[in-house]
C-alpha cells in the first residue's frame, strides 16, 4: 500500500494503535509564569524558591521531631560549631573592705601580673622555635640574593 494518496494515509493511521498517534507528553505547568525576564523577576523568584526551600525543610524537621520519641541532637558542620572561649580563672577579692584606692590598685597590679605572664609565655615560644626562625630568615635571603 503505498502512502502517495490522503486517502492511504487515513487508513494506515486507523490501523496504527493510538498510542502511536498520540502522544501523551503534557507540557509542565507554571513553566512561562517562573519565568524572569528582568533581573528583579529573577531575583523575587530565587527568594521564593529559597524561601518555600527553607520551609519544607523546616516542616520535616518539625515532623521528625514530633514522631520521634527522644529527638536526637542535629550535628552541625564544622564551620557552624561555636568553639567555647578559655575560661580565666576568678579575679581574687580582698575580704576587707579596704578604700576604693586600694581596690584600684589591686586591680592595676592583677592586669600587669597577667599581662606579663603572656609576655613570657609568647617569649618562651620564641625561644623555643629560634632556630626555626633563624633558617627561615636565611631562606628568606637566598631567595632574595637570588632573584637580584
Amino acid at each position: 500500500m503505498p502512502l502517495d494518496s490522503i486517502d492511504n494515509i487515513k487508513d494506515l493511521e486507523e490501523t496504527l494503535p493510538v498510542r502511536l498517534s498520540h502522544s501523551k507528553v503534557r507540557k509542565p505547568l507554571g513553566i512561562m509564569e517562573k519565568k524572569a525576564r528582568s533581573t528583579q523577576e529573577r531575583k523575587a523568584v530565587k527568594l521564593t524558591m529559597d524561601l518555600q526551600k527553607m520551609s519544607s525543610i523546616i516542616s520535616e524537621q518539625k515532623e521528625e521531631a514530633g514522631s520521634a520519641l527522644s529527638p536526637g541532637k542535629v550535628e552541625l558542620p564544622a564551620w557552624r560549631t561555636r568553639v567555647s572561649k578559655a575560661e580565666r580563672p576568678p579575679t581574687p577579692t580582698v575580704e576587707s573592705n579596704p578604700s576604693d584606692d586600694v581596690v584600684n590598685c589591686l586591680v592595676l597590679l592583677q592586669r600587669l601580673l597577667r599581662g606579663r605572664a603572656v609576655q613570657n609565655t609568647m617569649y618562651e615560644g620564641k625561644e623555643k622555635r629560634k632556630e626555626l626562625i633563624k633558617e627561615l630568615r636565611a631562606a628568606d635571603e637566598l631567595a632574595a640574593e637570588e632573584s637580584h
